[in-house]
């Protein structure tokens, strides 16, 4: 049995692949922004979790909508991971803008509620235990 539409991939989001000028413009009162890089093996583990997810959100207006952000696209994503030699907290709790978040590496989700973080999960399995929810 074939199934249409599904996705499988975090490359088969075209649409909901945004950019990090476009973290805090999106439409949605509330949304998860994850991101990932297509080095990272960590991300590799948890892409089938994560894009049921987004399928499930897709078709299901119960699930938040989840936004990806490739780190890979260096041109227009940037400056979101702290360099080797700079400190990375974490800590964006309430940020705004961009311009403010900064992760130690992917995967790494975000929760953005009324343009603001208002939930940060780093690593495997605290976006594994976010997602099952």
């Amino acid at each position: 049995m074939a199934l249409t539409g599904c996705r499988n991939s975090y490359s088969d989001f075209k649409k909901y692949h945004i950019l990090k000028k476009e973290m805090f413009t999106q439409d949605d009162d509330e949304y998860y922004i994850y991101i990932y890089s297509t080095t990272c093996t960590v991300c590799k583990q948890i892409e089938e979790e994560v894009v049921d997810y987004a399928n499930k959100a897709i078709k299901d207006s119960s699930y938040i909508n989840i936004y990806f952000l490739n780190l890979g696209d260096k041109i227009n994503n940037s400056g979101i991971k702290c360099a080797t030699n700079e400190t990375c907290d974490m800590d964006f709790l309430g940020a705004d803008s961009y311009a403010k978040v900064k992760i130690q590496g992917p995967p790494c989700l975000i929760k953005i509620k009324d343009g603001k973080v208002v939930s940060i999960f780093d690593g495997k399995t605290k976006i594994k235990n976010q997602l099952a929810l």
